[in-house]
């Protein structure tokens, strides 16, 4: 696992948006079990529930300042819709995938095993049932996430501070998940300009310089550089990385038969309950 860290935060900064890497860790996960399709869409997990802890992150921090009048309501207009997006969108993805009641209530089964990406949104709303009954593991998830956040984000508030940058500690909280949310859209590698677009955004202020945002926009996107590193080692001794529809392809040929029919696990829980 420490090895698929490194190496999900070096490709990071490689590909498209800031969370590519997840890609080649499914690709790589995939390769040291036999079990495809529980190792890719425990990764896709792990990515959902990062931005939904990121997304919750935000929104409670935005409250407390605007609840305790740390700042003017009207600087956190865009902050308000900005984390307003993401919550429905984290949101809408979490029901659709936790709930096979509202699924067939909308008819959205029907309409997306039309497309071809169906039998993978089949075995990641299967998976999440089997998740669903050891939620505890996803509450420690969780709360590790959030501690694992809180840590980055309080080395980028260190990082803000040692530069003299007139910045509120609680700003930092509210904001950077935003950015880094709003960066993982796959336009540029690493997000690469769009999350250096986000920082004046949402920091720009009377007591903020270009320069100093500049300064810090350096110094975060060189420590994330350094951190994805190590991952250089897996690359080189670990499986050899094809293109990236190469590897589109094998995981799409690979996923696992019992994750390809989400009615798989209900008909086993059926069989069970009526013996």
């Amino acid at each position: 696992m420490i090895r698929l860290t490194f190496l999900g935060q070096f490709f990071n900064a490689v590909v498209p948006g800031t969370v590519g890497g997840d890609l080649v860790k499914a690709y790589y996960a995939s390769k040291h079990t036999t079990n495809k399709g529980a190792a890719i869409i425990t990764v896709f997990v792990d990515r959902l529930i990062g931005l939904t802890e990121l997304s919750l992150l935000a929104a409670t921090m935005i409250f407390v300042v605007w609840t305790t009048g740390l700042t003017e309501a009207s600087e956190l207009h865009n902050p308000t819709i900005a984390v307003c997006i993401a919550l429905s969108g984290v949101g809408g993805i979490v029901v659709f995938l936790f709930s096979r009641r509202v699924r067939r209530l909308l008819h959205l089964e029907q309409l997306y095993r039309r497309l071809s990406i169906g039998r993978h949104i089949d075995a990641a709303a299967t998976a999440v049932h089997r998740f669903r009954e050891h939620f505890w593991i996803l509450i420690l998830a969780f709360l590790t996430t959030l501690v694992s956040h809180a840590i980055w984000i309080g080395s980028i508030a260190t990082i803000g501070k040692s530069l003299s940058i007139e910045i509120p500690w609680y700003s930092y909280f509210a904001y950077i998940p935003l950015i880094y949310i709003i960066g993982a859209i796959p336009v540029t590698p690493g997000g690469l300009g769009l999350v250096e677009t986000l920082y004046p955004l949402f920091f720009a202020s009377a007591l903020v310089t270009q320069t100093e945002l500049v300064g810090l926009m350096f110094l975060v996107r060189s420590f994330d550089i350094l951190r994805g590193l190590p991952g250089i080692v897996v690359v080189i001794t670990g499986t050899k990385l094809p293109k990236t529809k190469t590897m589109e392809a094998e995981l799409g040929m690979e996923t696992s038969p019992a994750l390809q029919d989400p009615s798989n696990l209900q008909d086993q829980k059926e069989t069970e309950a009526s013996s």
